[in-house]
């Protein structure tokens, strides 16, 4: 009959078996370009808190919102077939009214919306750079920071009448991002969701007509030949282009060019 030793230690103690190391948790490392994003954001809203007591200014605001029957109502047929203030952009002013609807002449919601649609572009520019850059963080940080602080972006966030501005560019940055998916997994449904971005793009703003050139930029980034396929997914947003280029053209050789 075969015995079994136990092994012991000093006072006849039995010894333990080892036990396993634990799995490594990455989660922590997964976590910190969001973690990086919110401060960035957090930075960038104490920087631009002061505008929260901003006012309705003489220059434009007065034409935008104050004086715009368009906002009463709204006058939702004339939204999309007036041009305001020399300039077509029925998204921008479909959204002035509806903070219309919630504060009519207190700029409070108006402000603040600027002020949330910034943050949301300064998110999405560090997610952008974050993809297209390899997912590396810190480029994607720096980048970010300099978007939501740089003085150059002040006016378009503070002041009530450059809603257009913010507004562009939120729909461009998706558009962008969904290109860029697109060119990641060759779904079709992502290269839709770019001209639809593209399309609320320039429906807030006529500057958005660039963006075609942008997703050239971005082939050549991502180290797409240039062939006779890629051209042609470019024709419908360069045709939209074209339209709005004119059209803001014949509407605008009126008064801001003369």
């Amino acid at each position: 009959m075969s015995t079994k030793k136990k092994i012991r230690s000093g006072a006849g103690t039995t010894m333990k078996p080892a036990r396993k190391p634990r799995p490594v948790n990455n989660k922590k490392g997964l976590n910190l370009p969001w973690i990086l994003m919110v401060i960035v954001i957090g930075i960038t809203a104490m920087a631009l808190s002061p505008m929260l007591k901003n006012e309705f200014t003489n220059w434009d605001d007065e034409y935008y919102v104050v004086q715009n029957a368009l906002l009463r109502g709204p006058d939702w047929a004339g939204i999309f077939s007036k041009p305001v203030v020399s300039n077509y952009h029925p998204i921008t002013v479909a959204s002035l009214a509806f903070n219309y609807s919630m504060t009519q002449l207190d700029p409070s919601s108006y402000l603040i919306t600027n002020l949330l649609l910034h943050l949301i572009n300064t998110a999405l520019v560090f997610y952008f750079i974050w993809l297209i850059s390899g997912k590396k963080m810190w480029v994607a940080a720096f980048s970010a920071i300099v978007f939501g602080i740089h003085p150059m972006h002040v006016e378009s966030v503070v002041w009530v009448s450059e809603r257009k501005d913010v507004l562009y560019t939120l729909f461009f940055l998706l558009s962008l991002i969904q290109y860029w998916r697109f060119l990641n997994n060759g779904k079709n449904k992502n290269l839709i969701y770019c001209f639809l971005f593209f399309a609320l793009s320039i429906l807030s703003k006529p500057a958005a007509i660039i963006l075609p050139f942008v997703l050239l930029a971005l082939d050549y980034w991502y180290g797409r030949k240039f062939n006779q396929r890629v051209l042609l997914e470019k024709i419908p947003y360069l045709l939209v282009s074209i339209v709005f280029a004119v059209l803001t053209f014949n509407i605008q050789s009126k008064t801001p060019i003369a």
